[in-house]
């Protein structure tokens, strides 16, 4: 099973040739499920009509008439989802919600269950860092009584402000489960490398990440991708995942907070 995320910015100029640019890439590597940050209505019905996401059912948090020139977020899947809503932070803007669906998948034997795909994208305001920590803990307090749930996004994590970050035990930072990789080894915003991004000043960071936890699935491999041509001022990631065999693990909730900030002295 292969995941892909991507921040699309969908306000950044040539949006039709990096919408083509995202379908080769979907093309050539046929992800089941894309996470789509920084998309409107609008760019919504653009993708829908592209002939490489014919193959997916499209779903986006329902229209409200203060978010519907706004960017949200969008979930791409090949198979439908069972069921999907769009949860809304706590005292958050329209705009920051967490977007999730169901979907049944079946294991070797036929037999079926189901995962959790979620997509979200937290405040990004640099002084706000104690809102994305607690986003991130309700976004992932929403999911964690599923099995097998991945939460993909743009969760606008800065280094000199919010520093690493903690999960509790049953989740995990896909990239970093990747052999030899580093939280720098894994930046998807790269401002000397991206020619999106005009201010080759602004420092890198790894805003995009994709956190999981899954009782069926193991990690395969993790590549970013979109780094020529680009198609976003963030590149993406795509995780691929294959299913357990035998004993699985014993299902597991995580009392407490499940992502914590370790920020600079």
């Amino acid at each position: 099973m292969k995941l892909l995320t991507i921040n699309l910015r969908c306000e950044e100029p040539g949006l039709q040739e990096r919408l083509n640019e995202l379908g080769k890439i979907v093309k050539s590597k046929k992800p089941e499920f894309i996470a789509i940050q920084d998309t409107t209505i609008d760019t919504g019905k653009q993708i829908k009509a592209a002939t490489w996401a014919q193959r997916y059912h499209f779903l986006m948090p329902p229209v409200r008439y203060e978010t519907r020139n706004k960017p949200s977020v969008a979930l791409l899947s090949a198979y439908p989802n069972e069921e999907s809503k769009a949860l809304q932070y706590d005292g958050a803007k329209p705009t920051e919600v967490l977007l999730r669906g169901y979907y049944v998948m079946y294991d070797k034997n036929r037999q079926p269950h189901v995962v959790t795909i979620a997509t979200t994208h937290v405040d990004n305001e640099p002084e706000y860092t104690m809102i994305r920590e607690k986003q991130l803990n309700e976004a992932m307090e929403m999911l964690d009584d599923n099995e097998d749930v991945w939460l993909l996004g743009d969760f606008n994590i800065i280094r000199e402000i919010d520093g690493s970050v903690s999960l509790a035990d049953d989740w995990k930072d896909a990239w970093m489960e990747g052999e030899g990789n580093t939280c720098a080894s894994g930046d998807t915003y790269v401002p000397a490398k991206n020619s999106m991004i005009k201010n080759k000043s602004l420092p890198s960071g790894r805003p995009d990440r994709i956190f999981y936890k899954s009782r069926r699935y193991d990690f395969e491999s993790i590549e970013i991708v979109g780094t020529g041509p680009v198609i976003s001022s963030h590149f993406g990631l795509l995780v691929s995942l294959y299913q357990r065999e035998g004993q699985l693990p014993s299902p597991a909730t995580t009392p407490g907070a499940i992502c914590s900030f370790n920020r600079p002295m």
